[in-house]
C-alpha cells in the first residue's frame, strides 16, 4: 500500500511518497491551477491519501476522489495533536498546515522551539518548555507583498522574486524584491526576538517554499533549515494512526 502525503497551501500543492520508513519528494504544481484531473494525477498510486489542506475546494476534491478510488484519506486537524496543549482560544482555527509542521517539530526536538513557515503568508509558532502551543504571529509573505504591490500601486510591476546583489535597488523592479526581501526578514526577526525572550532556550526552524531565499545567516539568532517539516508531521500523524490501528 502507498502512503501520500499531500500539503494543499495557498500557493502550492505539494505531494511526498513514502518508501521505507522516509519522505520522497513528489509532484507539485499551484494551487490557482487546481483541479479534479491534477488531483486524480497525484493521487495515480496512492493506497492511502494523508493530508493537511487549507484550501476548503482542495479539501472536498481530495475526499471525493478518494471516495470514488476507495484510496482511505485521513485529513490533520487541531484535533489530532496530543503531545502539545493549544493555548488558542479557537483552536479550530489553527491551520492544519501548522498543526503538521509542530508535530514534525515534536520529531526532531523537545520543546520549547519555534517555526516560521514560509509561505503566502509568514506563520511564526512558539511552544514552551512546558508543552504549551502559545499562539503565533502571521503576516504577508513574499508572494502576497508582491501581489500587493502591483494591484494597489498603478505604476509597479509584476515581479517574479530572486535574490539580488547587496546595495540599494538601481530599478524598480530590484527595489521591489530588496523591499518585500527586507520586509520579510525583518518580520521575522523582530517576532522570533520577542519569542525568544519568553523561551531563550527554543530552537528555531525555518520551512516553507520561501526559505529558500534565506540562510540562517541572514538573521541574527542561530536556526536551521527544515524544508519537509510538514511532510514529517503527516508521516508521525500517519504512524500514529497505524499504531493505534485506526488505519
Amino acid at each position: 500500500m502507498t502512503e501520500l502525503l499531500i500539503d494543499a497551501g495557498n500557493t502550492f500543492i505539494k505531494s511526498a511518497s513514502v518508501k521505507k520508513g522516509k519522505i520522497i519528494a513528489g509532484k507539485e504544481f499551484r494551487t490557482a491551477l487546481l483541479n479534479e484531473k491534477k488531483l486524480r494525477d497525484m493521487l495515480k498510486t496512492a493506497g492511502v491519501c494523508v493530508c493537511c489542506s487549507v484550501v476548503p475546494k482542495a479539501t472536498v476534491m481530495l475526499k471525493k476522489i478518494c471516495g470514488k478510488k476507495n484510496i482511505k484519506i485521513h485529513c490533520l486537524s487541531y484535533r489530532d495533536i496530543r503531545a502539545v496543549r493549544l493555548k488558542y482560544k479557537a483552536p479550530k482555527n489553527i491551520g492544519a498546515d501548522r498543526i503538521a509542521s509542530i508535530i514534525g517539530a515534536l520529531s526532531r526536538c523537545r520543546p520549547p522551539f519555534i517555526i516560521v513557515d514560509m509561505g503566502s503568508a509568514v506563520t511564526c509558532e512558539l511552544v514552551d518548555k512546558n508543552g504549551n502551543y502559545r499562539g503565533g504571529v502571521i503576516f504577508p509573505g513574499i508572494e502576497l507583498s508582491l501581489k500587493a504591490l502591483n494591484e494597489g500601486c498603478d505604476l509597479l510591476p509584476k515581479v517574479t522574486f530572486s535574490r539580488t546583489r547587496k546595495g540599494p535597488g538601481t530599478n524598480t523592479e530590484e527595489c521591489i524584491k530588496k523591499g518585500v526581501r527586507a520586509a520579510t526578514a525583518g518580520g521575522i526577526e523582530k517576532t522570533v526576538t520577542d519569542f525568544l525572550a519568553m523561551e531563550p532556550d527554543s530552537a528555531v526552524f525555518l520551512t516553507g517554499a520561501g526559505a529558500r531565499f534565506f540562510t540562517p545567516g541572514d538573521f541574527s539568532f542561530p536556526c536551521r533549515k527544515a524544508p519537509a517539516l510538514v511532510f514529517d508531521g503527516l508521516l508521525q500523524f500517519y504512524q500514529k494512526l497505524v499504531q493505534s490501528g485506526l488505519d
